[in-house]
């Protein structure tokens, strides 16, 4: 519930920035032990590269606009961050600029048994469902039945493996230019 009052505060303060809100995410209990964390995801309207100076200016305008409406009654870090390579899908928009990246997804409740699935986003189908295809067949769902989603992107971290026919030089011979580690 305190999420979706810190969308309404936070989603207008961010447009007139020329920003979009991705994720909004308070951790901490009232109440609790240590402060609470409020993580504000966010990304340039215009889809530019988010850059720390937006982060930056992001931060001081929100924690002005959070002081005079102030929806958090205890103490709370404020944290604005780009939603990154991995960053999660949380709008309808999201599901259609990410058409083609694999993704992984985690439902609400178990479809086959499971919870957790990872595959390749293919759009929407005739009802208006998001598709994802995966290793088993095509799953469907929609962002009411979605706990979270996420781009994964181990795809672009993988490193090819040597084919039989290329075979690793000895380290001395590695690089002339480069000094031997002792």
């Amino acid at each position: 519930m305190a999420e979706n009052r810190l969308t309404q505060i936070i989603k207008p303060a961010l447009a007139d920035l020329g920003f979009d809100l991705v994720r909004v995410l308070l951790t901490g209990a009232p109440g609790g032990r240590g402060r609470r964390h409020l993580q504000i995801m966010a990304e340039p309207s215009d889809l530019s590269e988010m850059t720390v100076d937006h982060c930056a200016t992001i931060s001081r305008h929100l924690a002005a606009v959070l002081d005079v409406e102030d929806p958090i009654r205890e103490a709370y870090l404020l944290e604005v961050s780009s939603p990154g390579m991995d960053r999660p899908l949380t709008r309808e928009q999201d599901f259609e600029r990410f058409q083609g990246e694999t993704i992984k997804v985690t439902l609400l409740r178990p479809l086959d048994g499971r919870k957790r699935f990872r595959g390749t986003l293919a759009g929407h189908d005739e009802q208006g469902r998001i598709c994802l295809d995966t290793l088993a067949g095509r799953l469907t769902f929609t962002l009411d039945e979605l706990d979270q989603a996420r781009i994964d992107p181990t795809e672009y971290f993988s490193v090819p493996r040597r084919g039989k026919e290329q075979k690793q030089r000895p380290l001395a011979e590695a690089s002339a230019d480069q000094p031997e580690s002792v």
